[in-house]
């Protein structure tokens, strides 16, 4: 909330923000999308077809370790109570 703009009582009288604010949005969620299916592929590549999709899960359990935790250890370091 640290960009929202001042004033703002409603999303009509500042439509640019939040229309960037959106537009960054949907620019995450296609990346996030893009890159799983990249990996996918290349997992996929990497892969012995003779283990089936044991090996495709654990390449990909790595990958989603590798992800969160530090995403989780950094909104553990936030400060609390946040005051706004």
């Amino acid at each position: 909330m640290y960009y929202f703009p001042r004033g703002a009582a409603s999303l009509g009288e500042h439509p640019r923000a939040f229309a960037a604010l959106a537009a960054a949005g949907v620019a995450t969620s296609f990346t996030s999308t893009l890159m799983f299916t990249a990996l996918g592929s290349l997992y996929n590549r990497v892969s012995d077809p003779g283990m089936g999709g044991s090996y495709l899960t654990l390449l990909n359990t790595i990958a989603n370790m590798g992800a969160h935790p530090p995403g989780a250890a950094l909104v553990s370091t936030l400060p609390y109570p946040v005051n706004f």
